[in-house]
């Protein structure tokens, strides 16, 4: 037997001891008095019994699912879904695929200046989300440049980290808009897909662009300048799709720009791949007792109505 308590205990100790102390006139009433308020006492507890257990199956997705984030200042170009940043899409897709993989573990990568792991593994869906929605891009008094092969070697060293544990398949979704900006040439990814078991690279961004507003803390924000131009204007971000392919081709995955095709058929086609297993957990079922106890709370309350009725035609008389 269990007990589930409706008010804490302490609470209903103090309401049950004040009823206790307003003593009724006479011995029998007052006996009731006291019954009643144990009832109620024992009511509040509201005990149960263990009546059976079942058997409860969930799918779940048993895998690592690696998100690789491109946070640098093209991020914030205002051309995904018509105004919004590429960041804000990022943010809303991603908790959609942690969402879809209920059971699987997630780490998260970023890459500007230089690529880390800002997420240790964990199998906690929400501190995934947290740690995606806090991504915000370098100063630009601090950033250098978009460079993607950066995040090549922390990638390929983390996925071989899991890859060791053997416990899961790896789904790595590569997020970005595609740009190098640092002049060096785009290298090969094909070193990383032995270790990528399904994935896909997530483009964001439009061949038309989008200005980028960035809000430091403490400062008011302003659009990023080009300034290989003079007078300086506003710097237009521009989704560079043939580098992103490149990179899908090399992980053996595929690609999809996220400004034109949907969610949904996004994660519909991830999670086709990724490794899924049964769990089996045993739930017991709890009986309550409380109505044993009501009905002789509800008796002891007629009683006092059909005593009362008959004390007031008494006094009526």
């Amino acid at each position: 037997m269990i007990i589930r308590p409706m008010i804490p205990i302490w609470v209903m100790a103090i309401i049950c001891g004040v009823l206790l102390i307003c003593k009724r006139k006479g011995v029998w009433p007052y006996i009731r008095q006291i019954i009643l308020i144990l009832l109620l006492f024992a009511l509040n507890l509201r005990p149960q019994l263990v009546s059976q257990k079942s058997e409860v199956r969930v799918e779940k997705t048993n895998a690592y699912v690696v998100f690789a984030v491109d946070d640098t200042i093209s991020m914030l170009a205002q051309d995904y879904d018509g105004s919004r940043t590429r960041l804000y899409g990022v943010n809303k897709d991603c908790c959609q695929i942690i969402d879809a993989v209920y059971g699987a573990k997630f780490s998260v990568i970023t890459f500007n200046n230089e690529a880390q792991v800002v997420s240790p593994v964990t199998s906690d869906g929400n501190f995934a989300k947290s740690t995606i929605e806090s991504i915000y891009p370098l100063s630009t008094y601090t950033a250098q440049g978009t460079n993607l092969s950066l995040s090549k070697d922390v990638i390929l060293k983390h996925l071989k980290k899991l890859r060791e544990k053997g416990d899961g398949s790896i789904c790595l979704v590569f997020i970005s808009d595609g740009e190098n900006t640092n002049g060096k040439k785009l290298e090969s990814f094909k070193d990383v897909a032995k270790y990528v078991d399904c994935g896909a690279v997530l483009g964001y961004g439009t061949e038309k662009g989008g200005k980028m507003y960035y809000e430091e803390y403490g400062y008011k924000g302003d659009y990023v300048k080009d300034t290989s131009s003079y007078p300086e204007k506003d710097a237009i971000s521009k989704i560079d799709e043939k580098n992103l392919k490149a990179v899908a081709k090399d992980l053996g995955v595929k690609y999809y720009n996220m400004n034109t095709t949907s969610t949904d058929k996004m994660i519909e086609d991830l999670t086709a791949n990724l490794t899924k297993a049964e769990e089996v957990t045993e739930v017991e079922g709890y009986k309550d007792l409380y109505y044993f106890i009501a009905m002789p709370i509800v008796l002891l309350l007629i009683i006092e109505m059909l005593l009362l009725k008959k004390k007031t035609r008494q006094y009526s008389k």
